[in-house]
């Protein structure tokens, strides 16, 4: 079985793919604004040495793994969360209710 007829046949496994990469590109986005605005002389290092591509694929191999993990784990976060109907959600803080809690003897 090719991956694409895996992915068809399991719609969580393309929303995994499909989040992870939105994170990579984003984690990708990010490095090449970090080089393009040379933070640090972090451009101006790599490009001074003879084997900077060494560097960059190090960089964005680290990027992938970072940006890539964090859209999927809170893609799969957020998987559970549905707000009841005709209910806003809170606004900037969470929403404590009590609860009854069972007691022992």
């Amino acid at each position: 079985m090719r991956w694409r007829d895996e992915l068809r046949s399991n719609p969580l496994l393309g929303f995994m793919a499909a989040h992870l990469a939105a994170g990579i590109a984003v984690g990708w986005a990010a490095l090449g604004l970090l080089l393009w605005l040379d933070i640090g002389g972090l451009f101006s290092l790599i490009a001074a040495d003879h084997s900077g591509w060494v560097a960059v694929t190090m960089l964005m191999l680290v990027f992938a793994i970072t940006f890539g993990g964090a859209a999927m784990g809170s893609a799969i976060m957020d998987l559970g969360r549905q707000e009841p109907a005709g209910r806003d959600p809170p606004r900037g803080r969470l929403a404590l209710r009590p609860l009854r809690a069972a007691g022992r003897r």
